[in-house]
């Protein structure tokens, strides 16, 4: 496998996963275990602890490369306590007396952990823990609005969640306690640094649990990840950025987890196959051991685990790669341009999306869906 820092070419021969443009029709989830657990038999790797404690990983240290923002510690960062919708009752009692327009910090130093209620079993009542409100967001619904007010969208300028219309299908409790978790990160990050949202991504990544218990539309398998990171399109495997998977159990390669990742990591590149590698998470281990598998055209490399309680910091950087960098540090080539919002599943396998190089091309205005004016001819 090519090194994660030298992807000089997108489509390479004798690839691995990428041999899904031949592969035949998947129709259920038993067979495309057995797909890929064939593609990738002995070409997953798991990258040791690095010695330089300063370092996560080598290969995230080079394909993390063009994210040079300095980050705040995750002990300055603070939101209104009202944005706090999951309370357990350590933190009912820790801000008992902090007003709901006052800034809370989203770590406490002193107990090494997050100021938000991730469960740590199945059984935990996450239900118990949202509060009610009137109105009430989904977490795409309401992060969006936050993502509306750090970057200065709104006309008026101001900072209320409350006029945004609610959704009619919220996340379900308990992965959304986590797409919350990090949506509200998302949040206090952009209101930290604010150039890390001017001067990065145009077009802002937020996570949704929404898929989580309906399937992502598919003419193939039905698969349903935990978390997808989107922008602010339909969740398809075209469109998905990145997804993480949650599981109480310890990680392993061959367990159910493994198998989950392998899936959606064939079904993204095999509706993304431009792309030069795709990134995944994995919460494990009670929903604190945090991995990241690199997948490329090639076999996949696991980076080692953190706790993201015990390292928050490395979880911050990570975090934040992953939602402000350049789309270059999510796999995606910069000399290909895919109009992923305009192009349906079908028209994705089409040697028409295989675009010349550009630069900032924006799709034209929407008259008809699913149609895509000025895409240039395919190359001879």
């Amino acid at each position: 496998m090519s090194p994660a820092w030298q992807h000089g070419k997108t489509v390479d021969y004798g690839m691995k996963l990428s041999s899904l443009m031949s592969a035949p029709m998947i129709n259920d989830v038993p067979t495309l275990d057995k797909l890929t657990a064939l593609e990738l038999n002995c070409l997953i790797l798991h990258e040791l602890s690095p010695k330089d404690d300063a370092e996560i990983s080598y290969v995230l240290s080079q394909i993390f490369s063009s994210f040079t923002f300095q980050l705040p510690d995750v002990t300055e960062l603070q939101v209104p306590l009202h944005k706090f919708r999951y309370r357990d009752d350590r933190l009912h009692r820790k801000f008992a007396t902090t007003h709901e327009n006052d800034l809370a910090h989203l770590y406490d130093k002193d107990e090494c952990q997050w100021n938000w209620p991730l469960p740590k079993s199945h059984h935990d009542n996450v239900e118990q823990w949202l509060l009610p409100s009137d109105g009430s967001l989904g977490d795409w619904g309401e992060e969006s609005a936050m993502a509306d007010v750090e970057s200065g969208s709104r006309a008026d300028g101001g900072s209320s969640l409350e006029e945004v219309p609610p959704l009619d299908t919220p996340s379900p409790p308990f992965k959304g306690v986590f797409a919350m978790f990090f949506n509200v990160l998302h949040f206090a990050l952009a209101q930290k640094v604010p150039r890390i949202v001017q001067e990065t991504n145009p077009v802002q990544h937020l996570w949704s649990a929404g898929n989580s218990t309906c399937p992502v539309k598919d003419e193939e398998v039905s698969r349903k990840p935990d978390l997808a990171l989107l922008d602010d399109v339909e969740a398809r495997w075209d469109t998905i950025k990145a997804v993480c998977e949650l599981t109480l159990r310890p990680y392993s390669a061959t367990g159910t987890i493994g198998n989950t990742l392998d899936n959606k990591v064939f079904l993204l590149f095999r509706r993304q196959p431009w792309r030069q590698f795709v990134l995944l998470m994995s919460v494990t281990k009670e929903y604190c051991e945090l991995r990241v598998h690199m997948y490329d055209h090639s076999g996949a490399v696991v980076m080692p685990p953190i706790n993201i309680d015990t390292h928050p910091n490395d979880f911050l950087h990570i975090f934040s790669c992953l939602v402000f960098g350049k789309l270059e540090c999510l796999g995606y080539d910069p000399s290909i341009v895919i109009l992923t919002k305009t192009l349906r599943p079908a028209q994705l396998e089409c040697a028409s999306t295989f675009l010349r190089p550009s630069v900032n091309r924006s799709p034209a205005p929407d008259t008809m869906e699913g149609v895509v004016e000025s895409i240039p001819p395919p190359l001879p």
